[in-house]
This record gives C-alpha cells, sequence and structure tokens, in this order.
C-alpha cells in the first residue's frame, strides 16, 4: 500500500479538490471476494460494477471522488484475505462438482437430452458438457479489484488523539466495541474517520463523506442499512458522516439517476 498520510495533509488535499468522500471498513473490500459466494444478500452483478465505477470517479480527471482508508484496514485485511479466498475457491469447485453432477444426470436421460436439442435451451446443447468456473479464476479477478481500489485509496495515519480516542472508546465498550469485545482495532478506524471529518468540515468541505461497511453488528443500529448504532450517531451527526452496507448504496445517495 502507499505510505500513510496525516489527517491534517489529508484534509488539505481534499479540501483542495472538493468531491464526495468514501470511508471503507476492511470487510467492504472483503465483500468484494465474498460476492461470488458468501453473501447470500449480495448482488454480483451490483456490487461489482459499483466497485469499477468507484475506481473510474476515484482516477478521473477531474476526479468525482476519493476513497479513504486507516491504516489499520491493511492489517485487518491481511488478517483476512488468505481465509475469504480460499472460502471461494473452495465454494467455486463446489458449484463446478454440482454442475457436473447434474449434467451427468441430464444425459443419462435420453428425453432431457431430446428437449434441450430441439427446444428453447438448445443453446447450451453443445456436447452437453457442464459448464467449469475453475478456469475462469474468479477470485483473482474479484482479488485485483479490491487491491486496484486500495492502490487508488488514500490512507490515513492516526495521531495520538486518534489513538485516545479510540482507546477511550474501547475502555468504555462503546461501538464497535463492546463489554468483553474491546474491538481496538475497528475503535480506532472509526475515530480516525471522525478525525479527518472534523478536519474537513472545519476547512468548509461540504461535500458528502460516507462509510462503508457490512459489519452490522458492530456499526450500525437496528431497522435501516443507514442508520449508525446509537454509540457512534451523534459524532456521526457532528461530522456529517454516513453509513452504508455496500458500494452500490453508497453509489445512489452520491449519484442518483
Amino acid at each position: 500500500m502507499p505510505p500513510s498520510t496525516s489527517i491534517e495533509e489529508a484534509a488539505r488535499l481534499i479540501c483542495g479538490e472538493p468531491a464526495p468522500v468514501l470511508f471503507l471498513d476492511a470487510c467492504a473490500l472483503l465483500d468484494i471476494l465474498r460476492v461470488a459466494s458468501i453473501r447470500d444478500d449480495a448482488t454480483p452483478a451490483r456490487a461489482i460494477l459499483a466497485a469499477n465505477e468507484i475506481l473510474e470517479r476515484i482516477n478521473s480527471n477531474p476526479r468525482t471522488s476519493w476513497l479513504l482508508c486507516a491504516a489499520l484496514v491493511e492489517v485487518e485485511w491481511k488478517d483476512n484475505v488468505e481465509r475469504v479466498m480460499n472460502e471461494i475457491t473452495n465454494h467455486v469447485r463446489q458449484v463446478d462438482r454440482s454442475i457436473e453432477r447434474l449434467h451427468t444426470a441430464v444425459r443419462a436421460i435420453p428425453s432431457i437430452v431430446a428437449d434441450i436439442k430441439t427446444g428453447e435451451m438448445r443453446g447450451l446443447a453443445a456436447g452437453l458438457r457442464a459448464p467449469q468456473f475453475g478456469s475462469l479464476a474468479l477470485p483473482t479477478k474479484l482479488f485485483e479489484i479490491a487491491e486496484k481500489l486500495m492502490a487508488s485509496a488514500l490512507w490515513l495515519a492516526a495521531d495520538e488523539q486518534v489513538l485516545n480516542a479510540a482507546n477511550a472508546r474501547s475502555m468504555q465498550a462503546l461501538k464497535p466495541a463492546s463489554v468483553g469485545k474491546r474491538e481496538r482495532g475497528d475503535c480506532q478506524i472509526i475515530e480516525t474517520y471522525f478525525a479527518l471529518c472534523r478536519a474537513l468540515r472545519a476547512g468548509h468541505f461540504a461535500e458528502s463523506c460516507i462509510f462503508v461497511s457490512s459489519n452490522k453488528t458492530d456499526f450500525f443500529g437496528e431497522g435501516s442499512p443507514m442508520r449508525p448504532h446509537e454509540d457512534l450517531a451523534g459524532a456521526c451527526s457532528a461530522v456529517g458522516l454516513q453509513f452504508v452496507q455496500e458500494f452500490s448504496h453508497a453509489l445512489s445517495i452520491l449519484y442518483p439517476t
């Protein structure tokens, strides 16, 4: 990842080239990989298209979006990415095996073979071969999208004030921490984003700031996919930070069609 930038320097850069800001949790990046298998509530095409659109907006000239990651996001990514990649790779293998079994059954039933060759599914009849997704290297392609996002992001170093605020949040068991679950890393990530939002608003930055995370348990309240937990709501309101659970939702807010 690129070297980390101080909160003050990041605020100066963003205020000098104003555009909406997206802040990422590590799970937002891991979710790009998970759309292939794990997240039943995700729409893979929508999620992938949204990630690619964000890449275009970050790298356009002039840019139409900023992407920000706290330094600890990289640590959490590295801690989890191998496991998630293995899960996806195994899932694709299982799907390929299931499809092959189904095709074996189909090929054994002459009436189905005849229907496929003459009916609406005749386009699938070439040798009645089962499609195999393993050869498409889908996990690797999704990994590349996530890496491009990380390479295009501005990475934020935590300062002493952020570390103190994160420690206080953790010790008081305020979300994303809780009793018996201190979550110091997530506390540091969100306090880094609060600090940058404060610096941006002090510089009269008027664009939207959105935090993207699918971690409903630690960050969100009940009843709405956009409602921060009550432990976080006051700080979010004070600095104008919105919460969403996926990239496509962020884009629909920033760039409604």
